[in-house]
């Protein structure tokens, strides 16, 4: 059967389902600070800019819009000068938005994907969203800084566009320059995350041995494979010089996740684990750190995910109610946060990256190759204002990290691919698969009854619970089921469900999406959703406009104490620490100033400053603390007799 594993595979592949956090302490929180902005031109400015770091870090990439609406890629120096168009006068620029941009580590190469109409079917470009998506390699000699002879050849994939049944989108370059990463939605079987070969031909490039990494799925009387083969997936970043991928899937029915993909073991390790939504991720160069996107304390997506269920019909409600999300609440559900490689594990989630109360990261960030800082664009939560004032490019650092070497570029034809993905043709998302009735058993009791007519252009999914429990502790009953015309034209997605036992509670809901008729900025819907679990009800699709806006987490003075001593000094101890959204312990700061009587120390990885200073028992000492992307605090501390 397609999309069955070998016997060996199958074991380390359900431990996807849910692989415990790696253990360990989570490390302390970090001051983060702004070294620069970058300026850009008024050209630029005026229009909804993206931004890379080149390989050299010493130039980003801008996408932006000209004024008579071109989609064009320029490089500029980091201090904003040195600006070069690389696309202007190309055909490239009137074939659609330019999309993602992923330089090669040459500084020869950029690939960049466009936003287009199917090839002869330009008309009928509203229905189809945001359209078509190729893919093309712009070749500059002698450099992308100096680019004097400019050539720009087309990326031919297993199956190319729309009229071949496919969307080929999220392409991203492995750093050996000769691999490149995308996501292939079918209209027959969904989402398809798929590595390949680069070959250069004359006019063209051409992806060989493609592979699939989707975790295989095997269908049983259990849970496991239908949840394996029931989510919904989408290519993220590189990490590891190579190693890894990052992807975005379900850790549970309709919660958004971040998980890891070991090309080399072919293991898949869930990091994100709370019940919001979390997309995009961008490990750190020495493998130590991974930012992240999530909207984690704000309660986007909880009023579908609250009640706890596997993801049996994900592939096809993600791409209805994930988007509905999205588009209709992009600011608000992206926040970027920074933890540790581990991911979550209790409640630690790490910090957000708040450098500015009422401006958000743009979705993209990207290290600089010692780990000590990272280049990112704001915008400011709200919508667009005057040019220049509602969006930013700057250069952020961590004072308190010191620089590491990037971790080696791996030669992926050295890793197993054979042993660790899945051939193109080999596999057949179950988007695809007819399932006229099909009861499964939960992992601890109860059934779940399938029912999945059609394919991932149109159909109709329902899964019927009957008391099924996977965990023996909550108890699901009730019905849920997706039904759609097409996916990019007008889904219905319809709940009934009750849970009892250690979780006591209720999701109910119609709703009726409308498709991308146009380039809306939101998705148009009807209906209603609710949720209750445990006492805790919310009720609605939330959007921008109810967004609650993450503000910057305090500091905290966990201890501020002055010990006197005969000799007319008094030994200080201050222990500084912050609580962050959606995790209520009081975690240490590492390098905090703390500032007492006009002298500075910083904090330890405790959270912990000591100082000494002239002060003699009974006087009051006035303190502060402060921390870059936290909000300062202050003490007054009485001096203790010896």
């Amino acid at each position: 059967m397609p999309g069955t594993p070998a016997p060996w595979h199958l074991a380390a592949l359900l431990t996807l389902l849910a692989l415990p956090a790696t253990a360990g302490e989570p490390p302390p929180l970090e001051p983060i600070e702004v070294e620069q902005e970058i300026p850009v031109p008024p050209e630029v400015s005026a229009s909804d800019y993206a931004a890379r770091l080149l390989p050299d870090a010493r130039h980003v990439l801008l996408t932006f819009r000209q004024a008579d609406g071109l989609s064009q890629l320029a490089t500029l120096r980091r201090d904003g000068g040195g600006f070069q168009c690389l696309t202007c006068g190309l055909e490239l620029s009137s074939r659609g938005a330019l999309g993602d941009v992923a330089p090669f580590q040459d500084m020869r190469r950029l690939m960049i994907s466009t936003q287009e109409a199917p090839a002869g079917v330009e008309a009928l470009r509203p229905l189809f969203g945001k359209g078509d998506i190729q893919a093309y390699i712009l070749e500059c000699a002698p450099s992308l800084l100096d680019c004097q002879q400019r050539a720009m050849l087309p990326v031919r994939h297993p199956a190319d566009g729309f009229l071949q049944g496919v969307q080929n989108r999220e392409h991203r370059l492995f750093p050996d320059d000769r691999h490149v990463l995308w996501t292939e939605v079918g209209v027959l079987d969904g989402p398809r995350m798929i590595l390949g070969q680069l070959v250069r031909h004359a006019s063209e490039y051409v992806v060989i041995e493609p592979r699939v990494f989707n975790p295989p799925y095997q269908l049983g009387e259990g849970p496991e494979g239908w949840t394996l083969g029931g989510r919904h997936f989408e290519a993220n970043e590189i990490g590891l010089g190579g190693r890894t991928v990052m992807y975005q899937s379900q850790g549970s029915a309709l919660n958004g996740d971040v998980f890891e993909f070991d090309l080399a073991t072919g293991l898949h390790r869930r990091v994100t684990h709370h019940l919001d939504y979390s997309e995009l991720s961008f490990p750190s160069p020495d493998g130590t750190r991974l930012a992240y996107t999530s909207a984690r304390g704000l309660e986007r997506t909880n009023v579908f995910t609250q009640v706890v269920r596997p993801s049996l019909i994900d592939m096809v409600a993600w791409s209805q109610l994930g988007r509905l999300a999205l588009w209709n609440n992009r600011q608000c559900l992206n926040e970027m946060w920074l933890m540790d490689r581990q991911g979550e594990r209790g409640t630690y989630g790490g910090q957000p990256l708040l450098l500015e109360e009422g401006w958000t990261l743009a979705r993209k960030f990207d290290w600089f190759p010692d780990g000590t800082r990272a280049l990112i664009k704001e915008e400011r939560v709200g919508g667009k204002g005057k040019p220049g004032t509602w969006q930013r490019l700057r250069i952020l650092r961590f004072p308190a990290r010191a620089p590491t070497p990037p971790v080696p570029i791996v030669d992926i034809s050295t890793l197993e691919l054979e042993r660790t993905t899945v051939p193109y043709d080999a596999y057949t998302g179950l988007a695809a698969r007819q399932v006229p009735g099909r009861t499964i058993h939960g992992q601890h009791s109860g059934t779940a009854t399938l029912t999945f007519l059609g394919s991932f252009s149109g159909g109709s999914w329902r899964v019927r619970y009957s008391d099924y429990s996977d965990d023996g502790e909550s108890f699901l009953s009730g019905t849920e089921s997706l039904t759609t015309p097409s996916p990019i034209l007008l889904g219905r997605w319809e709940a009934d469900l009750t849970v009892r036992g250690r979780n006591t509670g209720f999701l109910r809901g119609t709703l009726t999406l409308l498709g991308a008729l146009a380039e809306h900025e939101r998705i148009p819907f009807q209906g209603q959703v609710v949720s209750e679990v445990n006492g805790h009800r919310l009720e609605g699709v939330p959007t921008q406009d109810s967004c609650p806006l993450t503000p910057q987490p305090p500091l905290e003075l966990l201890e501020a104490r002055a010990t006197g001593s005969t000799a007319g000094w008094a030994e200080v101890t201050v222990r500084v620490a912050a609580r962050v959204a959606d995790d209520p312990t009081a975690r240490p700061v590492l390098g905090a100033t703390v500032s007492i009587a006009g002298r500075e120390v910083e904090t330890n990885a405790e959270g912990v400053a000591l100082l000494a200073l002239p002060a003699t028992p009974g006087e009051v000492l006035h303190l502060s603390a402060r921390a870059g992307s936290f909000k300062p605090t202050a003490a007054a501390v009485t001096v203790d007799s010896p």
